[in-house]
Order: C-alpha cells, then sequence, then structure tokens
C-alpha cells in the first residue's frame, strides 16, 4: 500500500521493481496505490495495479495509516501477519521472499489464476 509523493512508498516501489524478476516464480504482488487514476504516475503502467483513493483495501487488513505497508497473502486469501509496516520493514520481508525464492526447494510457483 503507497501513495504518490510519499518518498519511503517510492523506494519500497522502486525496490519491487528491482527484485520482481528473482520474486515472479513465487509471489504475485499487486501495487495498492491510496490515490485517484489522475494522481498516479504514468511509470506504475496498470500491470498488477489497484487504486484504492478511500483506502478501504487497507481498512480491511487493518493497515492503518502509516505507509508504505506491505501484506502477504497465502495462496488462500489467508493474510500473514505481521504486515510489514515501513520502508525498512518492507525491504527485509523482500530479502527473506528473495532468500526464499533463490533456495532450492523454496516456496512454490504460484500457480496461474484466471
Amino acid at each position: 500500500f503507497v501513495k504518490p509523493g510519499c518518498t519511503p512508498c517510492e523506494e519500497v516501489t522502486t525496490e519491487l521493481a528491482r527484485r520482481e524478476g528473482v520474486l515472479a516464480p513465487i509471489v504475485t504482488s499487486t501495487l495498492i496505490i491510496g490515490a485517484p487514476a489522475d494522481q498516479v504516475p504514468d511509470e506504475h503502467g496498470d500491470d498488477r495495479l489497484l487504486l484504492d483513493p478511500a483506502d478501504h483495501n487497507a481498512a480491511l487488513i487493518g493497515a492503518g495509516t502509516r505507509l508504505p505497508v506491505a501484506a502477504l497473502l497465502a495462496t488462500d486469501g489467508t493474510i500473514v501477519r505481521p504486515l510489514a509496516y515501513g520502508r525498512d520493514e518492507i525491504i527485509q520481508l523482500l530479502a527473506v521472499l528473495e532468500a526464499t525464492a533463490e533456495q532450492p526447494g523454496g516456496l512454490r510457483p504460484v500457480p496461474d489464476v484466471e
């Protein structure tokens, strides 16, 4: 969960993009932006992007207002707790996922969902 103009949010978005190739076999990422479409920078594109201008999705998972926030969802939709709050916790989460992805026999690949 990020917002335009939030420096830590931009840093996390950049870090996620940098690691996406390694993470793609085990994690499908979705960037949830708390802003209307006209406030979202073009570099985000439309791929795996959800606009949430009223922050309803953040409220549904109990994310509060601290940004950025990352939530890891299990394949059954269960939210894996705790949520990762702030730049440092999210980068730690990405590092753990990256290390897992690089381990033989790590997590199973994410199935394609139609």
